[in-house]
């Protein structure tokens, strides 16, 4: 089975699919064969349909880091590497039917975007980085162009210098999610502090380095995942605001604010990148909560009771 595992990896990395994605697809089949192992299934050709929804069950009452019940998402991107997996092993003819392809996933629930900021908390937040330092400043520039152009985390640190157009107020998002390429307007503010940086703090941090993104730590490296996520969390305590806020929190803000501007929705599709334009209508639900909750709060029939 081993053997069946590798081979589907390479055949992942030949079709293109990002190192991240092979990485995750390992580490979810490692879990699914160590239980297969458990039930005495040795053999690729002995998985049935009956393993695989015994595995959906296994993942359900499987703590998770945090010692509770592994969410609806994490049981589907199992069951996700699983079908992959076992479609692999029918079409290369390792086995004869493919045990996976009637499994259901699990219903998703339909959740909103949580904490998103209002204009007012935005505002305070992109004014907190020391502006006299050289992190402050790179800081202010990096969450003023998460907030203007919906980047993702992934996206911000890998960004290059040959990326922007600030003349024309643009930047390339290149192999974004899904290894898709996009154009995305970046506003005058954000192109303001971007100039700058460029000009004048990123010099400083690069020092004798080579890098080429755009973000640089102190000692002139690209970023983590992390320094960004930390960054935000370090100057939401600073702002004082009462929300669990994340760089993927400014995409929402973004597109919230967009709608909330009378935005067209396909044009905040092709900003953010969503293949799908119900991944983008969601932000259209969460402009309609605020109007029913303005709504009850306010509407005198609501307050008579």
């Amino acid at each position: 089975m081993i053997t069946e595992k590798q081979s589907f990896e390479a055949h992942l990395l030949a079709r293109n699919y990002s190192p991240a994605t092979v990485e995750s697809y390992r580490c979810l089949l490692k879990d699914f064969i160590g239980f297969l192992l458990t039930k005495g299934v040795s053999d690729v050709r002995g998985i049935t349909t009956t393993n695989i929804t015994d595995y959906q069950i296994h993942r359900l009452q499987k703590p998770n880091n945090c010692g509770k019940p592994c969410g609806v998402g994490s049981r589907n991107n199992a069951l996700k590497a699983v079908k992959a997996f076992c479609r692999y092993l029918h079409k290369q003819g390792f086995i004869g039917d493919d045990p996976a392809k009637d499994v259901d996933f699990a219903r998703m629930p339909k959740r909103l975007p949580r904490n998103i900021l209002t204009f007012s908390e935005m505002r305070k937040l992109l004014q907190t980085p020391d502006r006299q330092s050289l992190l402050g400043q790179r800081d202010r520039c990096m969450m003023e162009l998460l907030y203007s152009s919906g980047l993702r985390n992934r996206e911000l640190r890998t960004l290059k210098l040959t990326d922007l157009n600030l003349e024309e107020g643009i930047l390339q998002v290149v192999d974004g999610k899904g290894h898709k390429d996009r154009y995305v307007p970046v506003g005058r503010v954000a192109c303001r502090h971007l100039a700058h940086y460029i000009a004048v703090v990123r010099p400083l941090l690069l020092g004798k380095g080579s890098a080429d993104t755009v973000f640089l730590s102190l000692r002139g490296k690209p970023l983590g995942m992390s320094a960004v996520i930390n960054a935000v969390e370090r100057y939401v305590r600073l702002a004082g605001i009462k929300k669990t806020i994340t760089p993927h929190s400014f995409r929402h803000t973004c597109a919230t604010h967009l709608l909330q501007n009378k935005a067209n929705i396909r044009h905040i599709q092709e900003i953010l990148g969503h293949v799908s334009l119900q991944t983008t209508q969601i932000y259209t639900s969460v402009t309609i909560q605020e109007l029913k909750d303005a709504h009850t709060s306010c509407h005198p029939r609501n307050l008579d009771v």
